[in-house]
This record gives C-alpha cells, structure tokens and sequence, in this order.
C-alpha cells in the first residue's frame, strides 16, 4: 500500500525552497527585502521561525562580518524546526484517524492457531509527491508576492545618493546630482531613452541647486571648488559646453539660482558675510538679482533670512517660499519681492494625522504664484509618510496630491506647473532609509510613475 506524504517531510522542504525563494526574489527584482516581492516569503519566515529570525536580525544589525553566517543558520535551523513541528503533525494526524477509526484485533479469534507474520514497515523515504507538493506550495505563494508587489520594470539600485532635481520646460529631461566617492556631480538625463550625460568634468566639490533657462537651453547651477567652501553659480548649455561662472570672484557664497522668465537674468540666494545668527543656526541669506554677464548683482531683500531652506521663487521672479524651522514645528513663508521689507507672517493651515510639531520638506512656489506645494510629515503605518500637499494661497485650502509616499525628499515641481519629481526612499533590511527612486507625479491626475533613476547611500 502506498504511503501519504507525510508532514515531517513536506514541512521542511516548503521552508527549505521557501528560504531559497526568498532570496531569490530579493536578488532577482533588486528590491529592498522588507518592501519588494521577497516580503511575503520573509514575512511568512520571519513569524514561523521566532526567535530564530529574530536572531539572525539581532547580528546583522551589530555585526556586518557575521551577518551572512546568521542568516544562513537561520535556514538550516528554519528547516530543522519545521521537520519537528511536521512530526508533531504526523503524531497528531495519527492520533485524530486511531480515535475515529478504532482499534482493530491483531489477530482472527476464529484462526486462534494461525501464525501471524510480523508486517515490515517500509522505512520512510522523501517520495515525488513531497518534493511536488511542498515545490508547488512555494511557486504559489512566489507568483503571488510578485503580483501582489509588480508595478513595472525595477531597474538596478545604482551607487550614489541623488538629489537636486530640476525638469526641464518641455519635460522630457531631468537634472539630478549624484554622489560618488568624494564628489557631487551633476547630470543630466534624457527620459524617453534613459540617455545619461554628466554636464561638467569637476574632480571633487558638490554641484546642487540646478535650474534650466525658461526655453530650455542654458542650465544655472551652484557648485563648492574651493576648499573655503565658498559656493559659487556657474551657467552652461544643456549639452556641458560653454561653462563658465556667473561672477569672476569666487569670494561670495551663492547658492539657488533661478532664471527670470525674460531670460536675461538669474535671481539666487547669498549668504551675508560677517553676521552671526543668534541663535546660532544656518547662515543668513539674501536675494539678489545678476544679469547673465554678472556685471550687476543687485539685493531684492535685506532680511537676513537665517533658515534651513534656501528660496523656491515663482516663474515670474515676484514671489518665493522658504521654510524655518523652530522649537515648535516648521513653518512656510512667502515673501513677495515688490514689498521685501513687509514683515512676512508664517501661513497657518493645518496637516491632517500630521505630527504635532509640523514637519515641511522642500517648499515649491507654484510657478503661477498662487500656491505652494511641498512635502509634509503624516502618522504612517510604521513611521512618518512624507506625502505631497498643495496650499492654495488665495484661499489657504490644503489638498494632499500623494498618500502613503514613505519617506520622500527633494520634491521639485516642472515650469509649467503641471509634474513633479520626488524621491522616495526604503531600505534593505529595515534600517535606516538607504535606496532612493525617483517617481513623476502628475499635479493634475494625481498619477504617480516611477522613472528609471535610482541610488543608494
């Protein structure tokens, strides 16, 4: 008579390919393991295997040199306590049957005399019905972890962080800078072919706050040589060539630059000199005004802002946000340039599930002026999202554009007002964040579309 599958058997083979599944996914989809296809399988693992898994996480997170013996323990000793808790399952299955069915007389009482051969028990063996059994029990649960988590083609997570984001005005080129070794540069890359240029050959320094001329054609950016760190604006064409600085001195600290919608002149951010903020904090900044020779560099305001964040102005140059930071939450302040020295109040609105010292990442002057849109801290499920809000400044109603975002920074909005770029960040193994996509929000459909640009830190 042939024997059933039996559960001590099954039930380590499912762990085994389970484990191998795992691993699989994580390596085939270069998705983070606690946020990509590989999470089911991790999930289903990471409760049945406690405290074994919790374990392994405990010396991955205090030792990278024997993190990877952990987790290869963990499935060896996964597999082992499955093979115990299938036989506790035989041993119950056999106990349910004996009790339903009876107990059966070993011998015929009308062949009292009749000799009874002992029955040889076949030893146990893995038959092809475990392997197909606990095999198709794995593809199942893999099909439905990458359905339940596919939502396009993932790319690879490429070395370096990104950030400084800038689209152009006929939307189909994105500037972003990446980190590598000691240096931040910037790039510039074509969507529809995924074609990469890097814009200049800098050895070292930061390249960050880029914008492009209102007809596409020239590109404004600030960049650190000097190990002063004094930061100077440089222009170039979209191509790289033709680069040179704004101004011949490299004694100023400029930094966010914008063309004005004429195009005859970039409006930027400069520290002043010689001020120490009290209390200390971010160094004091104005805003000036240059025509594209840098002959004339004039102040629209005299404020001193001493904030965080550098300006984000609208298209036609007469307004611009900020945000400050404060014992009490951020705050967001818009400042028109035909009155700079008005004293600017912070807007009042109110984040609905936000926390409750208000939390603002990258504020962006709508280019039409009349609203604000930015990144805001709300009560995830695990952590704070950081989801895109719209405020209209008319009317100082809030609407939220994203939901469930994560953690997201460098929010920048297109020329046209229409599209916005922001990053999203996760992490490999529930740490801290460390992967970051770059996603395309569309401002009127409230679509969302990840591009293939991505990095880690």
């Amino acid at each position: 008579m042939r024997r059933s599958a039996q559960a001590k058997y099954i039930a380590p083979a499912v762990h085994a390919f389970l484990f191998l599944a795992m691993w699989a996914l994580y390596a085939g989809f270069d998705e983070p393991l606690m946020n990509g296809p590989a999470r089911l399988p991790f999930d289903i693992l990471l409760i049945a295997d406690l405290p074994f898994s919790f374990f392994a996480f405990g010396v991955i997170f205090s030792s990278t040199t024997y993190g990877s013996i952990a987790f290869a323990l963990w499935g060896i000793v996964g597999t082992l306590w499955w093979h115990l808790l299938g036989r506790a399952i035989d041993a119950l299955i056999r106990r349910i049957r004996g009790n339903s069915s009876g107990a059966k007389p070993l011998i015929d009482p009308s062949q009292s005399g009749a000799t009874v051969t002992p029955t040889r028990r076949t030893p146990p063996r893995l038959s092809g019905k475990t392997w197909l059994m606990s095999g198709g029990v794995v593809i199942t649960l893999a099909i439905v972890a990458i359905a339940t988590s596919w939502n396009g083609p993932k790319g690879n997570f490429q070395k370096g962080a990104i950030g400084n984001f800038a689209i152009s005005p006929d939307g189909r080129s994105l500037l972003f800078s990446r980190t590598l070794n000691e240096g931040t540069f910037l790039y510039r890359v074509t969507l529809d072919t995924g074609a990469v240029l890097r814009l200049t050959q800098a050895k070292s320094g930061a390249e960050f706050s880029p914008t492009f001329s209102q007809d596409g054609k020239q590109i404004v950016f600030a960049s650190i040589q000097s190990a002063d760190g004094h930061s100077r604006i440089y222009i170039t064409d979209i191509d790289g060539s033709n680069l040179h600085p704004l101004f011949s001195t490299d004694l100023t600290n400029d930094f966010a630059p914008h063309f004005t919608s004429d195009g005859k002149h970039i409006q930027f951010a400069r520290v002043a000199e010689g001020i120490t903020p009290d209390p200390p904090g971010p160094k004091p900044w104005d805003v000036y005004s240059a025509s594209l020779d840098g002959k004339s560099a004039a102040p629209l305001t005299t404020q001193h802002y001493s904030v965080k964040s550098g300006p984000s102005f609208s298209d036609d140059g007469r307004h611009f946000v900020y945000g400050d930071g404060g014992l009490s939450g951020d705050s967001l302040y818009v400042v028109s340039l035909d009155a700079p020295d008005k004293s600017v109040e912070p807007l009042r609105f109110h984040i609905p599930n936000g926390p409750d010292s208000p939390i603002y990442v990258s504020p962006n002057m709508a280019p039409d002026g009349r609203s604000v849109i930015f990144l805001a801290a709300t009560q995830g499920t695990k952590a704070y999202d950081y989801d895109v809000f719209r405020l209209d400044l008319a009317t100082i109603t809030l609407s939220k554009l994203t939901a469930n975002n994560g953690y997201a920074t460098d929010l920048v909005i297109s020329p046209d007002g229409n599209s916005a770029v922001v990053l999203r960040w996760t992490s490999r193994w529930g740490s801290l964040p460390n992967l970051s996509k770059v996603y395309l929000l569309n401002l009127n459909t409230k679509a969302v579309t990840a591009l293939p640009i991505t990095g880690t830190r």
